[in-house]
């Protein structure tokens, strides 16, 4: 009898070895929050180009700003052919601009997210909203690398996070947004450009067709910004 409980133990034993101990999704979060808040005030700069769904072939291509400052506040602007677009954020995570077109723009959910990636019951509370069933973390992969994986991927119609392994900063996130199923990509962290702060390609698509690639092509680095830098115009 002892020698079955022993070898039934042993069993439990190695199969959590083989599996991976996963800590409360909670802890992940906050951890990952942690890491989130610890950037420096950067000024990130890029391309971005829109892809026309159909064909694949570029549509038009225009400019990228990200600021962020040391207290979480940011702010993101977007120049292309059909105007600007911009948007700021309070060290809160709150959006204090609000363009009328905003609700149309794939990447303003990957603003969303970045908004709450410091503050992890907010980040929790958003997924939730947007249809998140279970939070319960799990190992799987995306873009090649090992991520914890929060949500069901088998439920089309439920928001689902991978969060990179050891950087615990966001690799996919996928939802369905006004009906369709939306899928934004973050990639290249480690890239010596972007030091890990941020990812140096955000990759949007829409109905499993890219619509949006974002690229980063300088990223400077600042012990502070001016405060009002980020107050409301």
């Amino acid at each position: 009898m002892m020698k079955k409980l022993i070898l039934s133990l042993s069993a439990v034993m190695a199969a959590v070895m083989l599996c991976g101990y996963i800590h409360p999704t909670s802890y992940l979060l906050e951890q990952a929050a942690i890491q989130w808040n610890n950037r420096p005030a950067l000024a990130a700069t890029g391309v971005i180009t829109r892809f026309d769904p159909q064909d694949g072939l570029v549509r038009d291509t225009g400019s990228f700003r990200l600021d962020v400052s040391r207290d979480g506040a940011f702010k993101y602007r977007v120049e292309l052919d059909g105007g600007a677009e911009a948007t700021l954020y309070g060290p809160d995570g709150q959006r204090r601009t609000n363009p009328a077109n905003i609700a149309a723009s794939p990447r303003q959910v990957a603003m969303e997210l970045f908004s709450r990636m410091g503050r992890s019951r907010e980040l929790l509370s958003w997924l939730k909203s947007l249809g998140m069933e279970s939070a319960k973390g799990a190992f799987d992969r995306s873009l090649g690398e090992v991520c914890y994986r929060f949500g069901n991927p088998d439920d089309a119609a439920s928001p689902v996070l991978w969060l990179d392994k050891e950087g615990l900063w966001p690799v996919t996130l996928r939802l369905v947004r006004e009906g369709r199923p939306v899928r934004l990509d973050f990639s290249r962290w480690r890239d010596p450009l972007c030091k890990t702060y941020l990812p140096r390609t955000i990759d949007i698509s829409v109905d499993g067709r890219l619509v949006e690639r974002i690229s980063l092509e300088r990223v400077d680095l600042f012990k502070a910004f001016d405060p009002a830098h980020f107050s409301k115009p």
